[in-house]
């Protein structure tokens, strides 16, 4: 594929095709055509990862839709993922929609239940649309043949946490949290003080990595248990350690550049960003320092510093502050502001900052995990080591919808034993003869 990796999935379609002499070279071609596109529609669409990893369907949708209509800007002449598709005639995406609908019905028929296969980009995204696709009664060429009608949040939410919540049962979990007893050993393995500030902020914080590639060295301001983190729009405000008083970000951006020259470890885009400090949400998609933004609410403010990220664990806060003299201390080139490098002293790039997750999330676990995950994790951990409710739980993760959260509050099975046990136990001896005589009478 894309990435040089082979989707379990379709190794046992394939497997699948040859055992029943169905498979046909030409067929299988295409299909191989179609989900190699998809994994490189997915690496070249960064800034939809997050909604993709809470509502896997549309990326089957959004994929095929581009495929069909193209991704080339009409008006600019340019293509923000850095693919320039054409649209393709109808026929040639009928090809890819016959062979990919013919692994779709292989995935719901065979591999509903199958454990092995829940790190499998392409078998989460095709499991979930099955379901979205009956439910619409609407076949995926009419759905994309109709590009700007969108499915209801409500469905697509209501998908999402039935299909987690199957998954979950069975042990194949689709919206996977990083395993909770590799975490601390992940977090240690880091030895770039920039990832490991990450990991900290993503898992106990519950940032998105596009969120913590915003951060400003002016972000972080003293606390009586050590360091508060300010979070704000890109194009909001943050703390001037000057004047002391809350200020533009873009103000902090504008004051700090220096003038830099081209070296051989600084391309085009290091030059135009670090010459021109700007907020990244405002840069081209395919930017290398592009960084989205996803919808936040803030359900809490500080009077002085305006919101303040909350900690699920004051040992991760500590250890976060123990962190920040090197942090700010690291060699920034250009004189940029923001709080995380990268080696050469570039900042962060949400590229560098997945690719580092994944690769050495496969080291210590066994299995790559990409960012989000870290994300999930905070939620598991809010639910099952905190025990909080799910309504405080949407207030951390800065959900407007209840039903966001729901995706992230995943009740372990243990976790409920416990509740359960815990219930029983303050029952008088009263009810509990109640229930034992009701529970005679249950036949």
């Amino acid at each position: 594929m894309y990435d040089g990796s082979v989707p379990y999935s379709l190794i046992l379609f394939m497997k699948h095709l040859h055992q029943t002499g169905r498979g046909k070279d030409a067929a299988l071609n295409v299909l191989f055509l179609a989900v190699g596109e998809m994994y490189k529609f997915y690496y070249r669409t960064t800034y939809k990862h997050d909604k993709w990893n809470a509502f896997p369907g549309t990326f089957v949708l959004d994929y095929f839709s581009s495929r069909m209509h193209g991704t080339i800007d009409n008006q600019t002449i340019t293509c923000d993922r850095g693919l320039y598709w054409q649209p393709l005639k109808r026929n040639r995406v009928m090809v890819r929609l016959r062979a990919y609908e013919k692994y779709e019905s292989f995935c719901k028929t065979y591999l509903g239940v199958v454990g092995m296969v829940h790190d499998d980009l392409i078998y989460n995204a095709t499991s979930v649309y099955s379901q979205l696709k009956a439910k619409e009664g609407k076949s995926l060429l009419e759905h994309i043949l109709d590009p700007e009608k969108e499915i209801s949040s409500k469905d697509l939410n209501s998908f999402a946490v039935i299909h987690a919540n199957e998954q979950h049962r069975s042990g194949a979990k689709l919206y996977k949290y990083f395993p909770p007893k590799k975490i601390v050993e992940f977090i240690e393995s880091q030895t770039d003080i920039n990832y490991r500030a990450a990991i900290l902020l993503m898992a106990f914080t519950g940032l998105r990595y596009s969120e913590v590639c915003h951060l400003l060295i002016s972000d972080l301001v003293p606390s009586a248990d050590g360091l508060d983190v300010i979070l704000d729009h890109p194009n909001g405000l943050t703390w001037d350690h000057r004047s002391k008083e809350r200020v533009k970000r873009e103000s902090i951006l504008e004051r700090s550049g220096e003038v830099i020259s081209k070296t051989s470890d600084l391309d085009d885009s290091d030059l135009d960003f670090l010459g021109n400090l700007r907020t990244r949400t405002s840069l081209p998609n395919s930017h290398k320092y592009y960084s989205g933004w996803k919808g936040v609410t803030f359900h809490t403010s500080d009077r002085k510093y305006g919101y303040i990220l909350e900690w699920s664990s004051y040992k991760a806060k500590y250890e976060f502050t123990r962190l920040f003299k090197q942090l700010i201390q690291q060699q920034r080139r250009g004189g940029h502001p923001f709080l995380l490098c990268q080696n050469n002293g570039t900042p962060m790039t949400l590229d560098a900052l997945e690719q580092k997750v994944r690769r050495d999330s496969n080291r210590i676990t066994g299995k790559a995990y990409g960012p989000h995950s870290l994300r999930h994790f905070c939620g598991y951990y809010l639910a099952n080591k905190l025990g909080i409710s799910m309504e405080h739980a949407q207030f951390f993760l800065r959900h407007a919808s209840i039903s966001s959260t729901e995706v992230y509050y995943m009740k372990s099975s243990a976790s409920v034993k416990k509740e359960l046990m815990g219930a029983f136990g303050t029952l008088s001896d009263e009810q509990i003869k109640k229930l034992d005589t009701e529970w005679d009478n249950i036949w």
